[in-house]
């Protein structure tokens, strides 16, 4: 009796030893083929709440660093369109003193004027996707009409008078802790002061007076350095959501590494852990078939 109790005993134990390892071997097995440690959330057990917390500032993180994108690419376009307003004063700069040169009177200083204004609507009306990018809010318009048609220049004074946006300046939420608003609207006094100085120089053609030279070159150096301020601005919303976007770039590096090292696997130690428990396995058949008095191969059948 004893020693049939003891030999059922065993048999049973080592029955449930084998499917124990014959289960942990084909999990080792699935995990190696697959790359990942669990197939499902009951698999994480109280790795879970890290897992999803991972997972949620990785997606958080690349959906910072999207929106920062689309804000840097509507960015560089605006610099590039300020740059090309800025070398306009520059030649209205030179322009303004061949006018008064000696040589001046055979030069069309109001034809430059109007080209430049094209120039200018050209850059202010500068766009991406269909979105107007200097109209603020109004994004499905040109920011600007012909500039050519009529000054902008009132009693002495540049105005926005050409200008078919709004105030809205654009914001993008570019991390955690920071929103950051970034452009600047075809209705800035920069642009004014330029347009202005333009259509000041197309009056002088017929007026020549001092006043007008005067008022074409105040409006000038005022355009001068407010452009240079505007075009500041922009590349300081350039640099920061770089910066910010490389700090995104760090941390989604560091979480997915940290989340692969948690969910995957690893197959090294998987296919080590995987031999052992093979030996182990057919160590345990054996014995189980010396019990039964069995062959192993009775035994697989």
């Amino acid at each position: 009796m004893v020693d049939r109790i003891s030999t059922s005993t065993m048999f049973s134990q080592a029955s449930t030893g084998i499917l124990d390892l014959q289960r942990e071997l084909a999990t080792l097995q699935k995990q190696t083929s697959s790359g990942n440690k669990f197939d499902n959330f009951v698999d994480m057990g109280t790795d879970i709440s890290r897992i999803q917390d991972m997972q949620a500032s990785i997606a958080a993180t690349s959906r910072f660093s999207n929106n920062n994108d689309i804000a840097l690419s509507r960015l560089h376009l605006m610099d590039s369109a300020v740059s090309q307003i800025q070398d306009v004063a520059s030649q209205l700069s030179s322009s303004l003193v061949t006018e008064n040169s000696a040589s001046g009177s055979v030069f069309d200083l109001a034809g430059f004027a109007r080209n430049a204004l094209q120039q200018v609507e050209g850059a202010l009306n500068t766009s991406q996707a269909g979105r107007s990018l200097f109209a603020g809010s109004k994004t499905d318009q040109g920011a600007v009409g012909n500039l050519t048609i009529s000054t902008n220049v009132f009693n002495d004074i540049s105005t926005p008078s050409y200008y078919n946006g709004d105030s809205f300046i654009a914001s993008v939420q570019a991390s955690d802790t920071l929103s950051l608003d970034y452009g600047v609207t075809a209705g800035d006094k920069a642009f004014q002061d330029i347009i202005g100085a333009l259509h000041k120089a197309i009056d002088l053609d017929a007026s020549n007076t001092s006043a007008d030279r005067q008022l074409a070159s105040d409006l000038l150096q005022s355009a001068i350095t407010r452009l240079t301020s505007v075009r500041s601005g922009i590349n300081n919303s350039i640099v920061t959501l770089t910066s910010v976007n490389d700090q995104h770039s760090q941390v989604k590096v560091q979480l997915t590494d940290a989340l692969s090292k948690l969910t995957g696997t690893d197959v090294v130690q998987a296919s080590i852990s995987a031999s052992q428990i093979e030996a182990t396995l057919t160590a345990t058949m054996q014995m189980f078939a010396r019990i039964t008095s069995l062959r192993l191969v009775d035994f697989l059948k």
